[in-house]
């Protein structure tokens, strides 16, 4: 259990935050998990997002050669054991590993256990832990839950003087957002090495940065969606806007 390192970064466009953010964790030199909050909780995903699809050209810095990119989108939350499973099926592990996790559902079933309770399974977690234990990794996770996970719980390793790292946000909804209360993420964190936000408000962004950044969470909205595949995402992007706009004015109405 830490107190997270607290660091404000001066963002900018979805590209200009992604390029900072490796910037400012290699200059740091220190921490293993990182939580990255974007504008006031907004826009994050995104940005992981971007990340994570950029990190494999990025080999002409050594600090950001890794063995492996892991990309989990928990997004919509079921439970930890999900988040076990698309872990695993990430690594394409064994079958046999699979079989696992899907004969403990099936007894959960059975026995009505609730699906919200369900956790990680320890045989799993060790062959996870197999898999990453000799090589360097990146771990992309969007966290759908309102709780942090201890990733170590699931079987990712994360040792003292390992390099591998995690970096990770809260990712429920496109209008997740705390009107710039930071302390009320930081009290959530018990695992997490650094908190990384903008500088800026999200209403001090660029017109030409907040549409780009609202285009692409309702892209990622879209694309994740079941049945979705046929909606504009321009109309999911004005549905994100409504509701940012709502949320601003109950904010400054609980505010006042």
């Amino acid at each position: 259990m830490t107190v997270p390192q607290e660091k404000a970064v001066s963002f900018g466009d979805v590209q200009t935050t992604g390029a900072l953010i490796y910037e400012t964790i290699m200059a740091m030199g220190c921490g293993k998990v990182f939580y990255i909050d974007g504008w006031d909780g907004f826009g994050a995903s995104a940005v992981l997002r971007y990340m994570a699809s950029v990190l494999p050209a990025r080999r002409i810095h050594p600090e950001l050669s890794f063995d492996r990119t892991i990309f989990i989108d928990c997004s919509k939350w079921k439970n930890r054991r999900a988040v076990q499973r698309a872990v695993a099926r990430e690594l394409k592990l064994d079958r046999s590993v699979m079989a696992i996790l899907d004969h403990n559902d099936e007894w959960d079933d059975f026995y009505g256990v609730d699906e919200s309770s369900r956790g990680e399974i320890d045989s799993v977690a060790r062959v996870i832990n197999q898999t990453l234990s000799a090589t360097k990794f990146m771990m992309f996770f969007l966290n759908g839950s309102y709780n942090e996970i201890d990733v170590g719980t699931i079987g990712i390793p994360l040792t003292r003087f390992g390099e591998s790292m995690v970096i990770w946000t809260f990712d429920r909804s496109c209008l997740a957002m705390h009107h710039h209360n930071h302390r009320k993420i930081t009290a959530k964190l018990r695992y997490t090495h650094v908190f990384m936000h903008s500088m800026r408000k999200i209403s001090d962004l660029e017109s030409s940065d907040f549409r780009e950044l609202l285009h692409q969470q309702a892209a990622a909205i879209v694309a994740r969606g079941l049945g979705m595949q046929d909606i504009d995402p321009t109309i999911v992007a004005e549905c994100c806007l409504y509701g940012l706009f709502l949320q601003y004015v109950m904010g400054l109405a609980i505010a006042h």
